[in-house]
């Protein structure tokens, strides 16, 4: 996952904005009229230009015309080019976040789900929909825009591996909810059940509706076994490609890290070379090293941040240091480091050790408050 990811749009109230139209720029209520095409096979036509508000707005439309297959096709293709897009393309300010807290929105609340069940439950119409998705796979075009104001251009290339991955495992979820519902049983369950809860609010958990809800999951549980989901794709694009593209932006610096630190957690921050001398971390850097880091810091503006992790198993060696800066209205400074470990299909296991990590970054004072995260990250196996 992208550093940026670890942000928290300051917007998401604007979940509530189900209603794309209200908010995104109108692209297929009026088509030219020599196209001859209705609004929902303009979307269909030119579903790979479109971004995720725009390709949402079409499933809408298409829905609207009572194209089911339609609406689905967009729809997923709308799937695949949000979460492409917010992995991709880092907002540039508060409103850029916003923006992208409104897609995270729409999808949490309205289109994250599979469309409509019809196009799956006949398996040549199914496979038609599965065909025309792998054909025309989403990729990057020059004059494209998400939708929201972005920084750099460090990850663009990263944008068809990203989203190819993204479809990949979309078509995995898609594909073993197709083979259900080409179960007879299974489908006749599920529709009961769609009938039954459409429009409920809270369900007694004792009342005879929970009891028949609890009857038709039996029977579709009951219906789909042996029904085995492929293999789980396989990412092409691993978590570490992201932090380590280096992004001039980020105002922040990464020195040193390393598998040999301490074994307690801990998180210090040094405003002299004396101080850092006089630490942990000369005990885990070589002279060399720690001295070439120090000759770098213009301690009367920058501030040196230590983080480390404490005990890890299954370690890649990939550490980084996703955000180091100074919030000088509050005078604090928040640090947050992933660190990767190896995937579970990998052969072999990951390294132990105590991880840690050292970055630099322009601030004040440091006995204001401190804040600080880490997480994991799956890394790229290693070659055999």
């Amino acid at each position: 996952m992208p550093r940026w990811l670890s942000f928290r749009p300051r917007s998401l109230c604007l979940i509530a904005l189900v209603l794309i139209g209200s908010c995104a720029q109108r692209t297929f209520a009026s088509p030219p009229p020599s196209t001859g095409l209705s609004p929902c096979s303009l979307a269909v036509e030119r579903r790979l230009e479109l971004n995720a508000f725009e390709l949402f707005e079409a499933t809408n439309i298409c829905a609207s015309e009572d194209k089911k297959f339609e609406a689905n096709l967009v729809l997923l293709t709308g799937q695949v080019r949000a979460m492409t897009d917010m992995t991709i393309f880092e907002p540039a300010g508060e409103g850029d976040e916003g923006r992208v807290g409104e897609l995270y929105g729409l999808i949490y609340a309205t289109y994250g789900g599979l469309g409509f069940d019809e196009p799956y439950v006949d398996k040549a119409r199914s496979d038609e929909l599965f065909s025309l998705l792998r054909a025309t796979p989403i990729e990057l075009g020059a004059s494209y825009n998400p939708g929201w104001s972005y920084k750099g251009e460090a990850r663009r290339d990263l944008y068809d591996g990203v989203a190819s991955d993204q479809l990949a495992v979309r078509l995995w979820n898609v594909e073993h909810l197709a083979k259900l519902l080409q179960i007879p049983a299974y489908l006749e369950a599920r529709q009961a059940m769609n009938k039954l809860t459409s429009g409920q609010g809270a369900i007694d958990v004792n009342s005879p509706v929970m009891e028949e809800i609890r009857r038709l999951q039996t029977v579709m549980n009951e219906a789909a076994q042996g029904v085995e989901e492929g293999p789980e794709p396989v990412m092409t694009v691993a978590a570490s490609e992201f932090y380590s593209e280096p992004n001039e932006e980020d105002g922040f610096r990464q020195v040193a890290s390393g598998l040999n630190g301490p074994a307690a957690a801990q998180y210090d921050l040094f405003k002299s070379a004396d101080e850092v001398r006089s630490s942990w971390i000369a005990s885990h850097v070589t002279d060399q090293k720690l001295e070439a880091v120090l000759a770098d810091i213009d301690f009367e503006t920058e501030t040196l941040g230590a983080m480390a992790i404490g005990k890890r198993r299954n370690l890649s060696g990939n550490i980084y240091v996703t955000d180091f800066d100074y919030e000088q209205e509050f005078g604090s400074y928040n640090m947050n480091v992933a660190v990767g470990v190896l995937p579970e299909d990998c052969e072999g296991d990951g390294a132990e050790g105590f991880p840690f990590a050292l970055a630099v970054t322009s601030g004040g004072d440091i006995t204001g408050s401190r804040g600080r995260g880490t997480n994991n990250f799956p890394d790229k196996c290693p070659e055999q």
